[in-house]
């Protein structure tokens, strides 16, 4: 029996899309539905070796889909550890730890605690460097900022902090954005250690950057400039957006450093409407890129072409796309259509690209590899995210490349905790 959602029941959710306090309930009521009868009989099935990154104190996990955990000179590795079980909602006073272990001698070099984290992020710790990494904390007479991290001799670490929080971040600059904002509209995405106090209404709520990492914050961009520029269409004469309804996220530098793409969400009546931009460092100008109201996950193939999977009514409705951000022109990726859904993409060296799937009936996940240059996909394997893994505790497998691209690392349940887990690609 398939098993992977049909297109007929994803135009239905599409358009339950406008009701979703009723999406959410009937979707949670199908999938278990569906999970009964469907039920299968392994947790995972793979043709590779797959490895876990064991831990006896606690569950371990690394976070997002657009960094890899282990360092560009394939010496270390990071990840969380949390003693807090992840089938809770993350808290904003029981901390978990960001590690930096040594792959060859499987020895912790770095740890510190954070209360600024969530299941689906962790507290964005990544790599800026072959030996710098980044990640958020927070202190109550500071609140929210970060730390980056450089391993010098003999592994001792040099901290240096910083006043704001990190989104994403290169060896040149960092980007900031408001978690307290997300906390309120995607909490998945947020972080709670901050009081309820905080005022969302800010129209001067932007994304910050630092160059060269010097705590000097300039911002680029805000709610009220974008708004000004690209005004907002509701498709409701006369309503209004308010600011505390608006939100960045999602920033993602491009590998040449030069420009950076990132998510505008707001809310209509409880309907969220994505628009996607692109903001070019160097002239300054900000492009929009997308204007069909929904914009899921993306990763850049290369200088000037994103992988995306969002909307164009014009084409192929709800698909996965091949955008270039200079020209907006996008293309549909035949291979991909109205077959997997959404996913999270990983590319690598241009031509390679690591996806998953959401659950299907059984529960099961998906993982593949994709040779953009011969249209080829190979499946990596299926892992189970049982229903006590849903919503904002769930774990999406966030597929990402090593450096080099002989490993794929993501996080999963499928053993009945979450852990951090990869397939080498290579004998």
């Amino acid at each position: 029996m398939a098993t992977r959602y049909s297109q007929k029941e994803r135009i239905i959710a599409k358009y339950l899309s406008a009701f979703p306090g009723a999406k959410q309930a009937l979707k949670k009521a199908y999938q278990w539905a569906n999970y009964l009868v469907y039920k299968p009989k392994f947790d995972f099935l793979s043709d590779f070796e797959v490895k876990a990154l064991e831990s006896l104190s606690g569950e371990t996990f690394f976070g997002y889909y657009d960094k890899s955990p282990e360092s560009p000179c394939g010496n270390y590795l990071l990840y969380h550890l949390s003693q807090r079980n992840t089938k809770k909602i993350p808290s904003g006073t029981q901390p978990i730890e960001v590690v930096c272990m040594s792959i060859d001698s499987n020895q912790v070099v770095y740890s510190r605690i954070t209360n600024a984290y969530n299941w689906q992020q962790g507290a964005r710790l990544h790599w800026v460097k072959k030996d710098s990494f980044v990640y958020n904390v927070f202190e109550p007479d500071k609140g929210y900022g970060s730390i980056l991290v450089t391993l010098k001799e003999n592994n001792e670490p040099e901290e240096i902090e910083l006043s704001r929080p990190i989104y994403d971040s290169c060896s040149g600059f960092a980007l900031s954005l408001s978690f307290e904002k997300l906390n309120k509209l995607r909490p998945d995405y947020g972080y709670r250690c901050h009081p309820n106090s905080v005022d969302l209404s800010n129209p001067e709520e932007g994304i910050f950057i630092s160059q060269e990492f010097n705590n000097q914050w300039k911002p680029l961009l805000t709610l009220k400039g974008l708004n000004q520029e690209y005004p907002i269409h509701n498709g409701v004469e006369g309503a209004e957006v308010s600011f505390d309804s608006q939100k960045f996220n999602h920033i993602m530098i491009s590998p040449d450093e030069k420009k950076f793409v990132f998510l505008h969400r707001y809310y209509v009546g409880g309907k969220r409407i994505d628009r996607l931009f692109c903001y070019d460092l160097s002239s300054k100008y900000l492009k929009m890129l997308s204007k069909d109201e929904m914009v899921s996950h993306y990763c850049w193939i290369n200088d000037n072409l994103l992988m995306v999977y969002m909307r164009d009514d014009s084409t192929a409705g709800d698909n996965y796309y091949i955008l270039d951000v200079s020209t907006g022109e996008s293309k549909t990726m035949d291979i991909l259509q109205n077959e997997f859904g959404d996913g999270h993409p990983n590319a690598h060296a241009g031509n390679l690209v690591v996806f998953d799937t959401y659950p299907n009936k059984s529960r099961m996940k998906e993982l593949f590899i994709l040779d953009l240059a011969n249209s080829q996909i190979t499946k990596l394997g299926e892992f189970l995210e049982p229903m006590s893994y849903y919503g904002e505790t769930r774990c999406d497998l966030h597929p990402r490349f090593n450096y080099s691209g002989t490993k794929v690392y993501f996080d999963s349940v499928h053993s009945g905790k979450r852990q951090q887990h990869w397939i080498a690609l290579t004998k």
